[in-house]
């Protein structure tokens, strides 16, 4: 590949796909039963101190609903 290359980068909008969420993970189990919405306005369940939690983001360039 020589330094001349020409490439081409298409723009594509990412959107968070609203009904999926992360969640809390307890001892022995990963889905443990509170709720972490990805986009305002979802639940409002409060982390306590203590708690662990999987964050997990889910981005879609189609219908935001899964």
């Amino acid at each position: 590949m020589n330094d001349n290359s020409n490439y081409s980068v298409a723009c594509v909008t990412v959107k968070s796909v609203r009904n999926l969420n992360g969640h809390s993970i307890g001892p022995y189990q990963i889905h443990a039963g509170k709720s972490v919405p990805i986009v305002k306005g979802g639940e409002q369940t409060k982390m306590e101190e203590g708690e662990f939690y999987a964050i997990e983001t889910f981005g879609s360039t189609g219908m935001l609903l899964m």
